[in-house]
């Protein structure tokens, strides 16, 4: 499958979330509870049923109704209804909003924590009591505030995406007056609602909305636009809404399952869990059909997403669990229908229309096409056309970032054609000019790393204007471990004039400290840059010193332990080997120990205490059979396990806690016998305790970086150490 960033957007909802200025709409009912006089007490009681509202209450009179709307600082409206009953002695009152089409409350704590709150500071005083309360199935805040002449009590209550506030205040002496209003509230079961028939005249579809929806046209990242459509429940409030996202016409899958995994993934972020997930089918289309937890609030995510021609749908709601597949949201979901055939075809190759669209004068046919060309994997049949492209001249060819030629030279390497050699030898000189042109045609040549390809570096970089500012431009070009042994060598020597150029230092010093540490280059062979060496030692030191950072530090302080270092250098080494900066110290002391000087011994003992640093410090100590200044305590291959692991599980996860090992064993791996640790480990964000795997080592002498070193949390905690790690090798070995 190829696919780009570019439609990748997860398309969320426009969501109410306070912390908003909730204006005027609680004011008048939060005042009017101070008008208090007489304590006369409720003559009359009446039961108020709202089938609309679903609720019913008793008001200690004929509540006098009104409704209005507010706009929240968002720009969204909110309307309000409100059924009051004021007395001389008592204001009591119930109301709840309803969200405009498409807004969406997804976090009910904040919400109801921040309403309550508001609903509070509005009286004047401090609660006496406010307390989380479930109220008839749905999340709510409950509070009472006392005055000198009563009490305010009241109840927040969520239901979905509709807010109820149900607040009396009474006389202290009237507690039985404010608790009969307030226990009497209770909702009713929401009226069912008829179904609209709907047609959309430009996205190809039908659906029974429960009411006229409202278009909303969105952006996703790349400035695309997202066609939403919003229909708001008048019984409920709930929104059923479908959501029409056109794939760009260079989006390419290769089946219906992937696409259809496209698009699961847009909808499910880190921190989601999917509670069910079932294929289905819509009109003739596969489909998934999702219920998405959040885990930030009561209700759940229903969507249902599928793709047809060159576009992808979506049909969701947002309902608690237990309502989320009743038989009038199945109705809903159910009932799309597809109108007419719709265009495109996302099984289709793109890779010629790729090609064509690249000579585009057009500006917004380029801005699209480049990126897909950047990511999209051609092949040797592509190759020819490739190269023919790269001879044209283009308005951009002087630009320095994203040009055709560019992006076509690494498209190029991808496909690693021998024949481009030859090309990249009769085209170079038209990149002079332009050094990021010509970095992406010598780029071509490191991908197929063959030995003519290597012989055309040799003979270009030199002719080469280098690329300023990325110190690690050119590090995979200069890397003795992509080239072949036999070459490695040769490869240096003869670009060994580039390391006095900048650009090249970082690249090139690497390249230098690798080959003296594989022993195929000795320290004479590049006396005649020892100046320049120790002048750069003695400028990256002071720079580390300065701000602490530094570009090829460690490399030169590793290079200058190959030979007796002068009274400078020695004195710099020294200094490093004290450092906290643990690469440096580490490279540091082992430069030092390899002259026969003195180490840090202190450093030394920190560095082998350090759970994390302790692997990378015996590593370069074996490197250069320095076993015996590593520190006794933990010179032992379980320890040198535990720390391969642990620092694993930190890069990869979260440090762990706790680490320890648990079972070791030698078993047959490769056709020899290999010793693996069976390590236990401590999850600290959940508590909860894992196990991972460390090797393969020797049986019979300690080694470092185990290749299958790692874990997995899919384990059976119940499976004894010894099945858990024959486990653990057969599912790495074999995935």
């Amino acid at each position: 499958m190829n696919q780009s960033n570019t439609k990748s957007r997860i398309f969320t909802p426009r969501i109410h979330q306070p912390p908003m200025k909730l204006k005027s709409l609680f004011a008048t009912a939060c005042l009017l509870a101070f008008s208090v006089m007489s304590a006369a007490q409720v003559k009359t009681w009446k039961k108020h049923t709202n089938p609309v509202g679903a609720f019913e209450v008793e008001f200690p009179g004929e509540p006098k109704i009104t409704e209005t709307s507010n706009q929240t600082p968002e720009g969204y409206t909110v309307k309000v209804k409100m059924f009051m009953v004021q007395e001389p002695s008592n204001v009591c009152y119930v109301l709840y909003n309803e969200m405009q089409a498409g807004v969406n409350i997804l976090d009910d704590t904040t919400y109801l924590n921040n309403v309550s709150d508001e609903i509070i500071k509005r009286f004047g005083v401090e609660a006496k009591i406010k307390e989380n309360i479930t109220f008839e199935g749905a999340p709510g805040r409950s509070f009472l505030v006392e005055f000198p002449d009563g009490i305010a009590e009241g109840k927040i209550v969520l239901r979905t995406n509709r807010a109820y506030f149900v607040v009396g205040f009474f006389p202290a002496a009237r507690e039985a007056d404010r608790k009969r209003f307030l226990s009497s509230f209770h909702f009713l079961p929401y009226q069912k609602t008829a179904s609209i028939p709907y047609q959309s005249k430009d996205h190809f579809f039908k659906i029974n909305f429960p009411a006229q929806p409202k278009l909303d046209v969105e952006a996703n990242e790349d400035g695309s636009p997202l066609y939403a459509y919003y229909s708001l429940d008048p019984q409920s409030g709930n929104n059923y809404s479908v959501a029409v996202d056109q794939y760009s016409p260079y989006m390419q899958f290769e089946s219906d399952s992937g696409a259809l995994a496209n698009r699961v993934q847009g909808y499910t972020l880190s921190a989601d869990s999917v509670i069910d997930n079932k294929d289905v089918i819509v009109d003739g289309r596969p489909a998934k059909d999702l219920i998405i937890d959040r885990g930030v609030n009561n209700t759940k995510m229903r969507v249902r997403v599928f793709t047809n021609g060159s576009y992808s749908y979506t049909i969701f709601t947002f309902l608690p669990y237990e309502e989320i597949r009743a038989p009038h949201v199945n109705q809903f979901f159910d009932s799309f229908r597809f109108t007419a055939k719709v265009p495109g075809n996302l099984l289709s190759d793109k890779s010629d229309l790729m090609l064509q669209d690249i000579e585009s004068t057009d500006t917004t046919v380029l801005k699209e096409v480049l990126p897909f060309i950047e990511v999209y994997d051609f092949e040797e049949k592509h190759a020819a056309r490739i190269r023919e492209l790269l001879t044209r001249k283009f308005d951009d060819d002087n630009d320095t970032l994203m040009s055709r030629k560019i992006v076509l030279l690494q498209s190029l390497g991808k496909i690693q054609s021998p024949a481009s050699v030859e090309f990249i030898r009769q085209t170079f000189p038209t990149f002079k000019g332009n050094p990021e042109l010509e970095f992406n045609a010598l780029n071509v040549l490191t991908t197929l790393n063959t030995r003519a390809a290597n012989d055309l570096i040799l003979e270009l970089l030199p002719t080469h204007t280098p690329i300023k500012g990325n110190i690690w431009k050119y590090s995979q070009m200069l890397s003795y471990q992509r080239i072949d042994s036999a070459d490695a060598k040769k490869f240096f020597m003869t670009l060994l004039p580039l390391t006095k150029q900048a650009p090249y230092k970082t690249s090139m010093y690497a390249y230098m400290e690798g080959l003296l540490r594989d022993k195929r280059l000795m320290a004479v062979e590049v006396s005649s840059l020892k100046p320049m060496i120790l002048a750069d030692l003695k400028s990256q030191y002071e720079g580390f010193v300065k701000d602490t950072i530094y570009q090829y530090l460690d490399d030169l302080t590793a290079i200058v332990g190959y030979e007796k270092p002068g009274k400078a250098e020695l004195e710099i080494l020294k200094k490093l080997a004290g450092q906290q900066n643990e690469y440096l110290a580490i490279r540091a002391n082992a430069s030092l120990l390899r002259q026969q000087q003195k180490g840090n011994d202190k450093r030394i003992n920190e560095l082998g205490q350090d759970v994390y640093f302790r692997k990378d410090l015996f590593s370069e100590f074996k490197d250069f059979s320095l076993e015996k200044f590593f520190p006794e305590k933990y010179l032992s291959q379980d320890s040198i396990a535990v720390s391969e692991l642990f620092s694993y599980i930190s890069d990869e996860y979260v440090q762990p806690v706790d680490v320890k090992v648990v079972h070791s064993e030698v078993v047959q791996y490769h056709g020899s016998r290999k010793k693996f640790f069976v390590i236990q480990f401590t999850d600290p964000e959940d508590g909860s305790i894992n196990r991972g795997v460390a090797g393969p080592y020797s049986p019979d002498k300690i080694e470092v970086f185990g290749e299958l070193t790692g874990t997995f949390f899919e384990e059976d905690r119940a499976m004894s150490h010894h099945d858990y790690l024959l486990e653990y090798i057969e599912k790495f070995e074999n995935p």
